[in-house]
C-alpha cells in the first residue's frame, strides 16, 4: 500500500556558496508544521496566511532539515533560498494558507 502525504510539497531554489542553483522538490510533513506552529509562537511571527512566503520557506528547511539535507539555522537558509513555492497539495488538505477560498454558492 503507498501512502500520500497531504502535506504540501514544496519547489525550493537555493543558492550555493559559489553561485549556482540547486532546485529540490521537498515533502514535507506533519512534523514540520507542527515546528513551524512552535516556531511562530515562540518568535512571534505572524500566521501563515499573513505570511505565507515565510511559511513555506520555514517549512522547506524544517523537512531538509529533518532529512539531512541541510545544516543551516533557518536564516541562512532563508538568506540563500530564491524560491520555496507549494508546487503540489491534496485538495482535501487545508495546509496552503494562500489558496483562495472556494466561491460563495460552491
Amino acid at each position: 500500500m503507498t501512502i500520500q502525504l497531504k502535506s504540501p510539497i514544496i519547489d525550493v531554489v537555493v543558492e550555493q556558496p559559489d553561485g549556482t542553483l540547486v532546485q529540490l522538490e521537498v515533502q514535507t510533513d506533519n512534523r514540520d508544521v507542527v515546528r513551524w506552529d512552535l516556531t511562530r509562537g515562540r518568535r512571534q511571527w505572524p500566521q501563515a496566511i499573513d505570511a505565507p512566503f515565510l511559511w513555506s520557506t520555514f517549512l522547506a528547511w524544517a523537512a531538509m532539515t529533518r532529512a539531512g539535507d541541510t545544516t543551516d539555522t533557518f536564516e541562512d537558509f532563508e538568506a540563500h533560498c530564491l524560491q520555496a513555492q507549494v508546487k503540489k497539495i491534496d485538495d482535501t488538505a487545508p495546509a496552503d494558507p494562500t489558496r483562495p477560498a472556494p466561491a460563495s454558492g460552491s
